[in-house]
C-alpha cells in the first residue's frame, strides 16, 4: 500500500506500539511509505540549520544538545583480555590516547550541487588518565572553523597532518567527561560522495561511510577501531529527498524561510555502535517495510521502484535475519535495520552499524535475472546482515582482528546459501574459494621473507581465508560444538570489542582445545600447503600387498600440520575413510589391499585449504569422475577426463553423465565449460543442456560451447535443431541466455 501523507511532524511512538504494520513477504504486499512517516519519536535540539535559500557555506551550527549517553560504565567495558575491567587498561587503549569517545552528535547540511558538507560535530569523551588536557580527533582535508568546549568557550587547536589536537581549558580527572564542538566544512575526496548525474533513478544522491580511508575526510571525530559510541545524526537536505543514518529515525522537521524548501532528518543510535560503522545516505527514496521478529526492516530504493523489484532484491531479508538469529543464539542486535540502494559506491556493499548500503548495479529489477547473477540479491542481503552481528555488534579491538569477524560473517552467508541451494552446491563454492586463495597465495600476495609471512591482505581476501580457517575448525570440532563456540563468542560477557585471543580462549574453555597454533599457521603466512600426492604399490612377504599414499609438502617456507582425509574405493564398491596427519616434508599412509583398489580420493569433500597436485593412472581418474559421491571430487577430475576423452570412451561417458545427471548446477555448468572432445554424442548432450537444463547458468554455458564448436566447424545444427532454438527463444526468460541464443541464431544459417 502506498501512503500519500505529507505530514512532516513526527510524534513519539508509545512503547510497544507500531507506527507501520510491516508487510508480509509471503503475500508480496509491500508498504511504500515516505521516510518521514517512519520516525519513532521527536528529538528537540538547539542546533541551527541554514534557512532555505542561504549558502551552505554560511552554516555555523551550534549544538547545545545534551548527548544521549548509552555507553557501558567503565567497569563493564571489555579489556583486551575479554574480562571486565576499569575501562582504563592501557593495553586495551593501545597506549595511543588519553580519552575514550562515548558519543558523537553530528549536524550536517549536504549541498549536492557543490559536493560540500558543512556542519558541526560534537564529540563527547571520558578521560582515561588523570590530568588529561589534550583531546585528539582525526581531520583530513577538513576546513576547521571553530572549536568550542561544552560551556561554549573557544578552545585552542592545532592541525597536524590528519590529526586535530585540541587543548582543554581545564584538565580532566580520570572518569570525567567533556564535550567538544567542532564547526567544519569540506568537499571530501574520500569516504563521502554526492552526485546529481547518476541517472534519473538515482539523481541526486549522497553517502558517507568509513570506507575506504575513514570518517576523517567528511567529519571530525576519533576515527580508529576499538571504540564504541552512541550517535545522534541530523541531516539537512532538499525537501524532495530523504536521509538515512544509524539507529532509528526520530523526527523530520521542515525549516522555515524562503527559497529552496529544506528538511532536517534526525536519527539516533539506540545502542553503542563501532565508530567505524557510522554512516549516512541520502537520495529520492521509496521506502518499503517488513518485520523479522521484533526487528523492523526498511528498504530504501530509487523513487518509483516497482514493489515486485523490491521483493526480488530484498524479499528474503526477514528469513535471513531469523535464520541468523537462530544460528548464533542472539536476536538481531539492533531494533531496526535499514538497507539503502545508491549509485557509485566505493564497493558493491558498504557497512554501517544498523545500515547497509548496496551499490545500484547489484539491484536486479527482474526475477529472471536472479539465476544469471548467481543469486546476488540474496547474497548481498545475507552478507550485509551477517556483518551486523560480526563487525557491528561484535567489533574488532583493532584492524588486526577484523579478519576473524569478516570470516564469521562469510560463514553465516554461505550457511544460509546451503540452506537455500543445498550443501553439495555450496560445497562447490567453498572449493572455488579454496582454488582462488591458493592461486593468490602463489601468484599475487606479497611475501615479506622466505617464510612467506603476510604483508597485507585486501579485506575480502582476508575474509575468504578466515572463513576457510573457520571451516577447518568446524570440521575438526563438529557441527554442534562449533556452533556452541560461536554462540559463546557472540554472547560473551567480556564485552563487544573482541580479539582473536578472545575467540581462542572461548574455544579452550568450551572444548579444552587450544586453536591458537591451527589459527596461526593459516593466518600468519601468505602460503597454503602445496601437496604433491603419488601412489606406490608395496608387497611384503607374509603380509601381502599394500598401497602407499605418499604426500609431500612442497610449498616455500615452514611446514604445515594438517589432518588430510583420504577415501579408498575398492572394486567391490567398499569405501573406507582414513586420516593422514601431514606434518613432515614427506608423509606416508599404508592402505592394505585385500582387494583391488580402483581409486584413492584426497580430501574428497574439500575440508582442507590446500593446493593439490595428484599423480594417478587414467583408470583412477575415470573412477573418480564416475564413482565419487562428492561433487567436489568429480569436479576435480573434469580436466583429466577431458584430456583422456580423445582416446577413452569411458572418459567420454563419465563427462556426459556428469553433464546430464549431476544434481549440482555449478558442476553441470563447469562441465559444459570444460568439455572439448568432439562428436555427435557430446553435441547432443550440449544441445540437451542448452534447451532443457533448469539452470540458466548451465543453459548459457552449453550455448557458449555450441557456438565455439560452430565457429570451428565441429557443430552444424540441422533445421530441427534451429527450430528448437527458435522455440527456446520464445519461452526463455533469462536475459543472459537470450543474449547467447541471439548470438547463435545470428550466426547459424537458417532455412528460408
Amino acid at each position: 500500500m502506498r501512503i500519500s501523507s505529507r505530514s512532516h511532524v513526527v510524534s513519539p511512538t508509545p512503547a510497544g506500539a507500531k507506527r507501520l504494520a510491516p508487510c508480509a513477504y509471503g503475500a508480496r504486499t509491500w508498504g511504500v511509505v515516505p521516510l518521514w512517516v517512519l520516525a519513532l519519536g521527536a528529538l528537540h535540539s538547539a542546533c541551527v540549520f541554514l534557512p532555505p535559500g542561504t549558502s551552505v557555506d554560511g552554516l555555523a551550527a551550534q549544538s547545545g544538545e545534551a548527548p544521549l549517553v548509552l555507553s557501558q560504565a567503565p567497569s563493564e567495558r571489555a579489556g583486551v583480555n575479554g574480562a571486565a575491567d576499569t575501562g582504563l587498561d592501557e593495553a586495551w587503549q593501545g597506549g595511543s590516547r588519553d580519552a575514550d569517545l562515548i558519543h558523537v552528535s553530528l549536524s550536517v547540511a549536504l549541498d549536492l550541487e557543490s559536493g560540500r558538507v558543512v556542519g558541526t560535530a560534537v564529540n563527547t569523551f571520558r578521560a582515561l588518565r588523570d590530568g588529561t588536557d589534550l583531546i585528539r580527533l582525526h581531520s583530513d582535508g577538513l576546513e576547521i572553523r571553530e572549536v568550542q568546549g561544552g560551556g561554549g568557550g573557544a578552545l585552542g587547536f592545532r592541525e597536524r597532518g590528519d590529526l586535530l589536537d585540541i587543548t582543554l581549558d581545564t584538565p580532566l580527572a580520570i572518569g570525567d567527561e567533556a564535550s567538544i564542538s567542532v564547526e567544519f566544512a569540506s568537499t571530501p575526496t574520500s569516504g563521502y560522495r554526492s552526485s546529481l548525474t547518476q541517472g534519473a533513478d538515482f539523481a541526486p544522491s549522497a553517502y558517507g561511510t568509513a570506507f575506504p580511508a575513514g570518517l576523517r575526510h567528511w567529519m571530525p571525530t576519533w576515527d580508529q577501531p576499538g571504540d564504541l559510541a552512541t550517535m545522534n545524526t541530523k541531516i539537512q537536505l532538499r525537501d524532495d529527498m530523504s536521509a538515512v543514518a544509524n539507529g532509528a529515525l526520530i523526527a523530520v522537521d521542515d525549516l522555515p524561510g524562503e527559497g529552496l524548501a529544506q528538511k532536517v532528518f534526525s536519527w539516533r543510535s539506540l545502542t553503542e555502535i563501532p565508530v567505524g560503522s557510522m554512516a549516512i545516505a541520502a537520495a529520492q527514496f521509496d521506502t518499503f517495510a517488513a518485520q523479522a521478529g521484533d526487528t523492523e526492516i526498511y528498504f530504501h530504493l530509487p523513487k518509483g521502484t516497482d514493489p515486485d523489484a523490491a521483493q526480488t532484491a530484498f524479499g528474503e531479508s526477514s528469513a535471513v535475519l531469523e535464520y541468523f538469529s537462530r544460528l548464533v543464539g542472539l536476536d538481531f542486535p539492533f531494533p531496526r535495520y535499514d538497507q539503502a540502494v545508491l549509485p557509485g559506491l566505493a564497493s558493491y556493499m558498504l557497512d554501517g552499524a544498523s545500515l547497509t548500503l548496496i551499490d545500484a548495479n547489484e539491484l536486479l529489477t527482474e526475477s529472471s535475472e536472479v539465476d544469471d547473477r548467481r543469486e546476488r540479491p540474496r547474497r548481498m542481503v545475507a552478507r550485509g546482515a551477517a556483518r551486523k552481528w560480526f563487525g557491528a555488534w561484535l567489533a574488532p579491538l583493532d584492524e588486526r582482528h577484523r579478519w576473524l569477524l569478516d570470516g564469521l560473517a562469510l560463514t553465516l552467508e554461505l550457511d544460509y546459501e546451503a540452506r537455500v541451494r543445498g550443501l553439495p552446491e555450496v560445497s562447490m563454492e567453498w572449493d572455488t574459494l579454496r582454488e582462488s586463495i591458493a592461486r593468490r597465495s602463489t601468484e599475487r600476495l606479497a611475501l615479506n621473507d622466505s617464510d612467506g609471512e603476510v604483508v597485507t591482505l585486501a579485506r575480502e581476501e582476508a575474509a575468504e581465508r578466515a572463513a576457510w580457517v573457520l571451516r577447518m575448525i568446524r570440521h575438526r570440532l563438529g557441527e554442534e560444538t562449533f556452533w556452541g563456540l560461536i554462540r559463546a563468542f557472540v554472547q560473551r560477557k567480556g564485552g563487544r570489542l573482541v580479539t582473536v585471543e578472545d575467540f581462542r580462549r572461548d574455544a579452550l574453555a568450551l572444548t579444552g582445545i587450544d586453536l591458537g597454533p591451527q589459527i596461526a599457521q593459516w593466518t600468519k603466512r601468505v602460503t597454503v600447503p602445496e601437496l604433491k600426492v603419488r601412489y606406490q604399490r608395496r608387497s611384503v612377504e607374509g603380509v601381502g600387498e599394500s598401497l602407499g599414499v605418499v604426500v609431500d609438502q612442497v610449498q616455500p617456507g615452514p611446514l604445515f600440520r594438517l589432518a588430510l582425509p583420504v577415501e579408498v574405493h575398492f572394486e567391490s564398491g567398499l569405501v573406507t575413510s582414513e586420516t593422514l596427519i601431514v606434518d613432515q616434508a614427506s608423509n606416508l599412509l599404508i592402505v592394505p589391499m585385500d582387494e583391488r583398489v580402483v581409486d584413492v580420493a584426497i580430501d574428497p569433500n574439500g575440508t582442507v585449504l590446500t593446493l593439490l597436485d595428484v599423480e594417478k593412472d587414467d583408470a583412477s581418474w575415470i573412477a573418480q569422475g564416475s564413482l565419487s559421491r562428492s561433487a567436489i571430487d568429480r569436479a576435480r577430475a573434469l580436466v583429466h577426463l577431458d584430456e583422456l576423452s580423445s582416446t577413452s570412451s569411458e572418459a567420454r561417458t563419465a563427462i556426459i553423465r556428469i553433464l546430464r545427471e549431476s544434481p549440482e548446477p555449478t558442476l553441470r555448468e563447469r562441465t559444459a565449460q570444460v568439455v572439448s572432445f568432439e562428436g555427435l554424442e557430446c553435441n547432443r548432450a550440449l544441445e540437451a543442456a542448452a534447451m532443457e537444463d533448469p539452470s540458466a547458468l548451465v543453459r548459457r554455458a552449453a550455448l557458449h560451447s555450441l557456438l565455439q564448436r560452430f565457429a570451428r566447424g565441429a557443430w552444424q545444427p540441422g533445421d530441427d535443431k534451429v527450430e528448437q532454438l527458435l522455440m527456446l527463444r520464445q519461452r526463455e526468460q533469462s536475459p543472459a541466455v537470450l543474449l547467447k541464443l541471439d548470438e547463435i541464431l545470428e550466426t547459424v544459417p537458417q532455412a528460408e
